[in-house]
């Protein structure tokens, strides 16, 4: 947020012009509902494995935990990948970059996450935009989503959880 507020005090530079970042949405289901054809969501448990693994063998850093949550990585360059309300939506936060080399980069990020789904907790991306399910899925990883859950309550977030999906 500084770093937001930072860039629009102090304007914009030169360098700026030209970079782009993106934020992805993706969602996994377990790699045996896939087989039954259930399509269940991953598991809190399971969509840390995939933290998890991404920090063990991907290199990735812990950023940011809530409770014995793993909320938010880091690499070594500043992307980000982070729960996006749901447990089994995970968001990448890309750094900017010029516009023609950022699908090469979100690309090679996605493939990460893809990796660190597969091995780490037999996962699999859900390619649909909405995955059907009457399980709370929600998950409350930072202080904004606390706020929401007070003033709106949960309910009306349960909606938020289930955004299209790029994986």
């Amino acid at each position: 947020m500084e770093q937001l507020v930072q860039f629009f005090t102090e304007g914009i530079t030169q360098e700026d012009m030209g970079l782009v970042g993106t934020e992805i949405e993706t969602q996994f289901i377990t790699d045996e509902s896939c087989v039954s054809q259930t399509y269940k969501p991953i598991t809190p448990h399971q969509s840390q494995g995939i933290f998890w693994y991404l920090v063990e063998k991907l290199g990735w850093c812990i950023a940011d935990r809530k409770n014995m949550l793993i909320t938010e990585l880091r690499d070594s360059v500043g992307n980000a990948i982070r729960y996006e309300l749901g447990r089994h939506n995970i968001e990448i936060a890309t750094i900017p970059h010029k516009r023609e080399h950022l699908m090469r980069h979100v690309d090679g990020l996605l493939n990460q996450l893809r990796t660190a789904a597969w091995k780490g907790v037999r996962a699999i991306p859900w390619h649909k935009p909405i995955l059907s399910t009457s399980e709370d899925l929600l998950v409350v990883p930072d202080e904004r989503d606390e706020i929401w859950v007070q003033r709106d309550g949960r309910n009306v977030l349960l909606s938020l959880f289930k955004p299209d999906s790029v994986s």
